[in-house]
């Protein structure tokens, strides 16, 4: 199982997982401080190109296994690769 603790994939973006080379919006949140000290929180926009999970997905399917994807936006996403061998 692999677990990432990143941004997650939001709902409208998970339709995408599994296609080629896709660009996706993704939002970061952090807190930093200004130029008196005070604390404030930001959010910056950021635009991400990834392979997606398609080539995994073709290489996870030819082994006749199965790819079990859970992204939780906000908290990251626990991928795994589930085998029928008993």
């Amino acid at each position: 199982m692999l677990v990432d603790s990143g941004s997650g994939i939001s709902k409208t973006n998970r339709e995408i997982l599994f296609q080629e080379l896709e660009q996706i919006s993704a939002e970061d949140s952090y807190s930093g401080f200004d130029n008196q000290g005070n604390t404030q929180d930001k959010q910056t926009a950021k635009t991400v190109l990834g392979l997606g999970l398609a080539p995994t997905a073709r290489i996870v399917h030819n082994m006749h296994e199965q790819l079990s994807v859970k992204p939780e936006e906000g908290k990251g996403s626990q991928t795994k690769v589930i085998n029928d061998y008993t």
